[in-house]
C-alpha cells in the first residue's frame, strides 16, 4: 500500500512502500546557477520583470530599435507571474497597452515575432464571435499590421495585415490553432522570410504550417506607435490574460533557434515551473503539467484517482516520484534551480516531504506506469517526478509539477 500524508493510494497488484529516495537527494544541494543565455533580439525584448507596482517596462533588446524606452504602461500590470518572472497582464476595456513608441520599420526584410501568450486566466467567451476577441499587439500605421486572438475559432493566434480594406502587399493571414485554448501559457512565434517569400508559424518550439506571402513591406509612417496588448482603440488585452517573452528580430529565426529558445528566458530568469517533457512527463486524472505552468486539479474524497508518470525513451534506469503537502515554490522566488535550468518546484525542507522510490525492492528501472490512488482526507499535496538521464548535463530529467487538492 502505497501512503503519504494526504492520500491512501490502493494498488491492484502489489504494496509498494514509500522510502527517502536515493534520487532526489542528489540534488538537493544545487542552488541558482547561472547559465550561457542565447543572443537576444535586435529590435525589441520585454521580459516584464520591473516589479510590483512599475509602470514603465525596459526594451532589453541589443542594439535595439528606436523606442520610448522604457515604455510607459496604459491600464495593464505587471503584478502577475508569467511564464519567467512576472508578465504583462491584461486588466480588459479599451486602450490599455503599453506604449513602445517604435515605429515599425521592418521594410522588406526578413524577422521574427516571438511571446509567450497565456489567455487561461481570462474571463470565458471574453468578446468572442466573429470579431477578435482581443488583440495581442499592432499599429494602424503600417498597413494595420496586428495580432489577434480569433476571430471564428476562440483557440486561434491570427496574424495579418490590410483586414480594413485592400490595401497593397497585405498579409496573407497566419493562424496558430490551439495558442489560445486555456490550457496554460503557450509560445507562438512567427518567422517572415524574404528569401521564399513565406510565413513560417511555430507553437510551444515546434513548427505548425507555413503560409506564402507576397514580399512584404511593414513600415509605418508614424501616425501611431506600436503597441503590446493593443490595436488602437479596439478590444485589448483580457482581464488575467498575459505577454510575457515578447521578442521581435530582424533576421529570420531557424527552426533550431526557435527550439532551443522557446522555453526560456533570455534574460536568464528561471521559469516559475518546470515544464513537462516527452522525456520525463507527470499527470494526474489525465491533465497534463502544460507548458509554463503546473497541472492544478481537484481529487474528490473517497473516489479513485490516478497518478501517470511517462518517458519516451528513459526506461529501466533509477526514477523517483517527490510529494508533499506544502504548496509548490516558484522559480526566481525560492524554488531551487539546476545548472541545466530545471525548476525543483517540490518545497525539500517541507516536513512531510518524502519519495516512492522504484517500487521498493521489485523494479529496479522506469516503466510508464499509472499509479491509482484514493484520497481520504481533505488536503492537497504537491507532486514532481525525477529520472536519471546520464546524455544531459543535470544528469536527471524533471517532470512539471502537480498540486492536487483533496476535496
Amino acid at each position: 500500500m502505497l501512503r503519504g500524508v494526504w492520500v491512501e493510494a490502493r494498488l491492484p497488484s502489489r504494496s509498494l512502500p514509500m522510502r527517502r529516495s536515493l534520487v532526489l537527494p542528489v540534488i538537493l544541494g544545487l542552488g541558482v546557477a547561472a547559465f550561457a543565455q542565447p543572443a537576444v533580439p535586435e529590435l525589441l525584448y520585454y521580459t516584464f520583470d520591473e516589479g510590483l507596482g512599475a509602470t514603465t517596462a525596459t526594451n532589453l533588446a541589443v542594439p535595439g530599435a528606436a523606442t520610448t524606452n522604457p515604455s510607459p504602461l496604459t491600464g495593464l500590470t505587471m503584478n502577475s507571474y508569467g511564464a519567467f518572472g512576472r508578465a504583462l497582464t491584461g486588466t480588459g476595456g479599451f486602450a490599455h497597452n503599453l506604449n513602445t513608441g517604435w515605429v515599425p520599420s521592418l521594410g522588406t526584410g526578413s524577422w521574427t515575432i516571438a511571446l509567450v501568450l497565456d489567455v487561461s486566466s481570462a474571463p470565458p467567451g471574453f468578446a468572442g464571435g466573429f470579431q477578435p476577441r482581443m488583440y495581442v499587439f499592432g499599429e494602424f500605421s503600417a498597413n494595420q499590421f496586428n495580432c489577434c486572438v480569433g476571430p471564428g475559432d476562440p483557440t486561434m493566434v491570427r496574424l495579418r495585415m490590410g483586414t480594413l480594406f485592400p490595401l497593397a502587399n497585405a498579409m496573407n493571414n497566419c493562424d496558430i490553432l490551439g495558442a489560445a485554448d486555456g490550457n496554460g501559457p503557450h509560445h507562438i512565434a512567427y518567422v517572415y522570410d524574404r528569401a521564399v517569400p513565406e510565413i513560417r508559424m511555430y507553437l510551444d518550439g515546434v513548427q505548425t504550417g507555413t503560409v506564402a506571402q507576397p514580399a512584404l513591406n511593414i513600415t509605418g509612417t508614424g501616425q501611431n506607435a506600436f503597441a503590446l496588448g493593443a490595436f488602437q482603440t479596439t478590444p485589448t488585452l483580457a482581464n488575467g490574460a498575459f505577454i510575457d517573452e515578447f521578442r521581435i528580430y530582424s533576421r529570420a529565426l531557424p527552426s533550431s533557434e526557435i527550439a532551443s529558445t522557446w522555453n526560456v528566458s533570455l534574460a536568464g530568469a528561471p521559469p516559475p515551473f518546470q515544464a513537462n517533457t516527452p522525456e520525463c512527463k507527470l499527470e494526474v486524472n489525465a491533465i497534463p503539467v502544460y507548458a509554463f505552468g503546473p497541472a492544478t486539479m481537484s481529487a474528490p474524497l473517497n473516489f479513485p484517482s490516478q497518478v501517470r508518470v511517462e518517458s519516451s525513451t528513459l526506461f529501466g534506469g533509477p526514477w523517483d516520484l517527490g510529494y508533499g503537502i506544502a504548496p509548490l515554490r516558484v522559480g526566481g522566488s525560492g524554488a531551487l534551480v539546476t545548472p541545466g535550468n530545471q525548476v525543483i518546484n517540490l518545497d525539500i525542507t517541507d516536513p512531510a516531504f518524502g519519495t516512492w522510490f522504484n517500487y521498493g525492492t521489485l523494479s529496479p528501472g522506469f516503466v510508464n506506469v499509472t499509479i491509482p490512488f484514493t484520497p481520504t482526507v481533505a488536503g492537497a499535496l504537491s507532486m514532481q517526478m525525477v529520472i536519471f538521464d546520464v546524455a544531459i548535463p543535470d544528469g536527471f530529467r524533471l517532470s512539471g509539477p502537480a498540486r492536487v487538492t483533496m476535496q
